[in-house]
């Protein structure tokens, strides 16, 4: 009895078990959406903010939740490559704030900041980190949607998006929803930055995670609309090669040029 507790305890037996619990969300109608913001609010159900910023600054092991000091890079990689502290942008999958706060505090007067989520918890933890750095006054909306068409955005109402490993966890059809709701929103010759995982030799894919390939994702966006362009200087400035095992795209819309 112990070794079979041992065992339901395991990392890659609840893993299993989400496929579980996805089937069921399909059984009672409901989407991929759904089961993925069950799974993240159950998963951070506990996690404070506290907890999160006290996470040594620029320690590589700890990933994902807990790297809140990357949020500064990826707003110098933006602004690297044209973004301005005036423009309008979405960040899309903003979860509890890492890019949220360096992007508030790198805005001038005439910018504004739109955030998506599909988590509560994790929009909780980004208003919290919000309020405690003051930044309340600034031109922020914090949105909790499920819905991959935005509805919500005007057509033509954003300078820029900023995706980080969120296209690693939704299948393909939602993948092409969103893609294609994104080049809807963009001005003309506003900017898409995506991170995304690429398939690695011997590693399997998840119950939340799909890798793709840079041609698959090449040919993805050309389709919708996009012209992009593999970057290779991204963590240029943290001594370390480029991740073989993922890539940095920027993308524009096809009929503004290319990316420059």
């Amino acid at each position: 009895m112990r070794s079979l507790v041992s065992y339901v305890g395991t990392r890659a037996l609840r893993w299993r078990l989400l496929y579980g619990v996805r089937f069921a969300f399909r059984l009672f109608g409901g989407n991929w959406n759904d089961f993925y913001a069950w799974m993240l609010d159950f998963q951070d159900r506990r996690v404070t903010l506290d907890q999160i910023l006290a996470r040594p600054r620029n320690d590589r092991k700890f990933k994902g939740l807990w790297d809140w000091w990357r949020g500064e890079y990826c707003v110098e990689y933006m602004r690297r490559h044209g973004l301005q502290p005036t423009h309008t942008v979405l960040d899309y999958g903003c979860g509890y704030g890492r890019v949220t706060i360096p992007l508030l505090k790198f805005q001038t007067p005439g910018g504004c900041y739109i955030g998506t989520e599909i988590s509560t918890r994790r929009l909780e933890l980004a208003r919290e980190w919000i309020a405690r750095e003051g930044l309340g006054g600034k031109s922020c909306e914090l949105v909790l949607s499920k819905d991959n068409r935005m509805a919500f955005l005007a057509d033509g109402s954003v300078d820029a998006v900023w995706v980080l490993s969120v296209f690693n966890h939704m299948p393909d059809a939602e993948l092409e929803t969103t893609l294609a709701a994104l080049h809807r929103v963009m001005r003309g010759g506003g900017k898409l930055y995506c991170y995304y995982l690429v398939p690695v030799p011997g590693g399997d894919e998840t119950v939340k995670t799909f890798r793709r390939t840079a041609e698959d994702m090449t040919a993805l966006l050309a389709r919708i609309g996009f012209t992009s362009q593999i970057m290779p200087d991204w963590d240029d400035d943290l001594g370390e090669a480029r991740s073989t095992e993922s890539r940095m795209q920027i993308c524009v819309k096809s009929e503004f040029g290319p990316v420059t």
